[in-house]
């Protein structure tokens, strides 16, 4: 009997201790900071470099040294958008969405839309 117990009693420690190790996962996921982008778009190759500035939740992005847009973060999940004004001086956003793989990856899928032209969408891979 107390042989079965005891395993009992392992079994339930090792969930717990699963349960807490996958919500300490999310604690680690904090993208502020310098990012380095690979963007893949209509057969292109793209690199860029976002910094993200704010809380674990939320905050900015800075590309260019300038303020571009915003980013939220909730789990593993990633969300961001930067508005600009193109060399062409059109309204340009940039969609993104992605899952943080670790404190150093993330990757995901985004949509490019120019003013007055049809959205192209694209992937993304980053890390650090």
């Amino acid at each position: 009997m107390k042989k079965s117990r005891l395993i009992a009693l392992l079994a339930i420690i090792l969930v717990f201790s699963m349960f807490f190790q996958s919500c300490d996962k999310f604690n680690d996921l904090d993208i502020v900071g310098t990012w380095q982008f690979v963007l893949k778009i209509s057969g292109e190759t793209i690199l860029a470099t976002y910094t993200f500035t704010g809380s674990k939740d939320s905050g900015h992005v800075i590309w260019d040294s300038e303020d571009v847009g915003t980013y939220s973060v909730s789990g593993d999940q990633v969300n961001f958008t930067i508005y600009y004004y193109d060399t062409n001086n059109d309204y340009t956003t940039e969609a993104y969405t992605g899952t943080i793989d670790d404190r150093y990856d993330m990757h995901g899928t985004f949509v490019y839309t120019v003013q007055g032209h049809n959205p192209v969408s694209g992937s993304w891979a980053a890390g650090r």
